[in-house]
């Protein structure tokens, strides 16, 4: 029975001392922070209207991302 304990004792330990190593490899290396580019923009006409375009047709953000008026046209298909 001692020599039991004495194996579970030194598994525990190493198991501790991989857990303490793989926090302290996690805490170091993530995350790793690189700073925002200093960006300046200056809104255009033809910036807005791109940005409509993108919004309404192409990427068609409007879709989820606005209120639905129900009463004018079909909601989400639920089963």
């Amino acid at each position: 029975m001692k020599k039991f304990f004495k194996i579970m004792l030194i598994v525990f330990s190493i198991l501790i001392v991989i857990l303490l190593c793989g926090y302290a490899y996690f805490m170091t290396q993530f995350p790793k922070k690189i700073s925002a580019p200093d960006m300046k923009m200056s809104a255009t006409p033809q910036m807005l209207e791109r940005g409509k375009y993108l919004a309404n047709g192409a990427a068609g953000c409007i879709d989820c991302h606005s209120k639905r008026d129900y009463s004018k046209l079909a909601g989400l298909l639920i089963n």
